[in-house]
């Protein structure tokens, strides 16, 4: 899998970090909080275009175009080598994991990329000027 990540919400991360808080777990774990897929970056620009009624084309960033832009941006060094290797990494598969931690510690399925996306389309749709 090449360009491809697993996107939760925020309120999904939320809902799992509270049950993580109130679960009688005694120890030490680590939990990776996901989505329900994992999506490419491609997958993600047709579920927008189908929700658009709009063609969105995804273009990755070379790592070097990102550095650079990054850099330009003003970011601290360290700061901006962290996001260039987590960009190669998603390129890579690497953020490709889906687990069931959100509806074990909230009871409910994370939200989906186009649940998401229809739930704020006119946001969406605005900032992109369409």
């Amino acid at each position: 899998m090449r360009n491809v990540g697993n996107y939760v919400t925020r309120a999904d991360a939320a809902r799992s970090a509270a049950g993580a808080l109130i679960d009688n777990f005694d120890g030490r774990r680590v939990l990776d909080v996901t989505g329900s897929e994992a999506l490419t970056g491609a997958d993600i620009a047709s579920i927008a275009s189908d929700l658009l009624g709009k063609t969105i084309a995804f273009a990755p960033v070379p790592a070097g175009a990102l550095c650079e832009g990054l850099t330009s941006a003003v970011l601290p060094p360290g700061l901006v080598a962290a996001l260039v290797q987590f960009d190669i990494d998603a390129a890579e598969g690497r953020h490709a994991v889906t687990t069931d931690v959100v509806r074990f510690f909230s009871g409910q399925a994370p939200q989906s990329v186009r649940q998401f996306l229809q739930n704020h389309g006119s946001a969406l749709a605005r900032d992109m000027a369409i």
